[in-house]
C-alpha cells in the first residue's frame, strides 16, 4: 500500500477526533465573543435605558447582546455539567448564575421595546419579541414571562392595524391589509416589505408567537396574502417569481412601477432571502402548500443570483 493510501485511510479517524472538539472549541469561543460584547456594553446592565435608544434592537443593541449571552452561557453551563472535572458542579452554578443576569438584562430592555416608534425586526418590536420566543424556546417556556411576550405582540398588531385603516388604498387586485407598518416612522417612514424593516420581518417574528397565532390567525394569513401580491419576476433570473419590491404597493401604479423596475435587490433586508424565511414558517404554522412554494420560487431566484460583494453582513453580505 503505498504512502499516499495509508494517509487518506487514516484521514476519517482524524476527521473524526477533529469533529468531536469543534463544539467544545466553539463554545469557547463563543463565550469570548459575547464577553467581549458585554463589556463594550458597560456590564450586564451597562447600555442606556434612556428613551430612544436602540437598547431593545436584538440585532444593533443591548437586547440582543444580553440575549445571545444567556444563549451561549445556558450551552456553557450545560457542557460544564457534564464533565467528570472535581469543581463541574461549581462550574455550571457559576455559568448560570452569570446566564441569568443576561437574562434579566433582557427584560430590562422590555420598556425600551415599548417606548420604540418603530414595529420592524431590525431596530423595532419585532426583533425583541423573536429574541424573547428563542429565550422560552432554549432556555425554558416562561424565561420571559407571557405579558412580556403578550405585551410586545399586541403592541405590533395594534401598531399595524392603525396604520393599515389609514390607508388611501387604490389598489383593485387585492383588498387592503389588516397590518401596514412603515420605517423609520410610523407615519413619516417608507412602507418597506422586507425583513430587516418591512412586513416580511414582522410577519415572520409573529409567527414565532403562539399567542398571536391562536388569536390572529386570519390577520395573519391576510397579511401573507398581501406579501404575496407584490410576487414578480426577476430580472436577472431565469425562473418564474420569487422576487419582490422593496417596498409596499398601495396602488395599481405603485404595482406596475415595481414590475417594471430592472433593480433587483437580493437581499436579507430586501427581497427573496427574507421571503424564503417568512414563507417556510408560515407554511410551517399553517401548513399551506402554498406557502412552501413560494419559499421555493424565492430560494431559486437567491440561489440563481449567487454570492453578493460587500462581504459576510448579515443585511447586505453573503446570504
Amino acid at each position: 500500500m503505498s504512502e499516499s493510501h495509508v494517509t487518506a485511510a487514516a484521514a476519517p479517524a482524524e476527521e473524526a477526533t477533529a469533529l468531536a472538539a469543534l463544539p467544545a472549541a466553539l463554545l469557547a469561543a463563543a463565550l469570548e465573543h459575547v464577553r467581549s460584547a458585554v463589556k463594550a456594553l458597560g456590564g450586564p446592565k451597562g447600555y442606556s435605558l434612556t428613551r430612544g435608544s436602540r437598547g431593545g434592537s436584538m440585532l444593533d443593541g443591548g437586547a440582543g447582546v444580553h440575549m445571545t449571552a444567556a444563549l451561549v452561557l445556558h450551552d456553557a453551563a450545560a457542557a460544564a455539567a457534564a464533565t467528570s472535572a472535581a469543581d463541574s458542579s461549581a462550574a455550571s452554578i457559576a455559568l448560570l448564575r452569570e446566564r441569568d443576569d443576561h437574562v434579566r438584562g433582557f427584560l430590562d430592555a422590555y420598556p425600551l421595546a415599548m417606548d420604540s416608534e418603530n414595529d420592524e425586526y431590525l431596530y423595532g418590536r419585532a426583533g425583541y419579541l423573536q429574541g424573547a420566543q428563542l429565550l422560552n424556546c432554549h432556555l425554558c417556556a416562561g424565561t420571559v414571562p407571557v405579558e412580556v411576550v403578550e405585551g410586545v405582540a399586541t403592541e405590533m398588531l395594534e401598531s399595524g392595524r392603525e396604520l393599515a385603516a389609514r390607508l388611501r388604498w387604490q389598489r383593485t387586485d387585492t383588498p387592503p391589509p389588516p397590518l401596514f407598518y412603515m420605517w423609520p416612522h410610523r407615519e413619516q417612514g417608507e412602507p418597506y416589505l422586507g425583513a430587516a424593516h418591512g412586513l416580511m420581518g414582522i410577519l415572520f417574528s409573529l409567527l414565532h408567537c403562539d399567542l398571536v397565532v391562536q388569536q390572529h390567525a386570519e390577520d395573519l394569513r391576510a397579511s401573507l396574502a398581501y406579501v404575496a401580491s407584490h410576487e414578480i419576476d426577476c430580472p436577472s433570473c431565469s425562473s418564474s417569481g420569487g422576487h419582490y419590491p422593496t417596498r409596499m404597493a398601495v396602488s395599481t401604479s405603485d404595482l406596475a412601477e415595481a414590475k417594471s423596475s430592472s433593480k433587483a435587490l437580493v437581499h436579507w433586508c430586501h427581497g427573496a432571502p427574507g421571503a424564503v424565511f417568512m414563507w417556510c414558517k408560515a407554511h410551517q404554522v399553517f401548513g399551506d402548500p402554498a406557502y412552501l412554494s413560494a419559499a421555493r420560487r424565492a430560494g431559486e431566484v437567491v440561489w440563481q443570483l449567487g454570492l453578493l460583494k460587500k462581504g459576510h453582513g448579515l443585511c447586505h453580505g453573503t446570504r
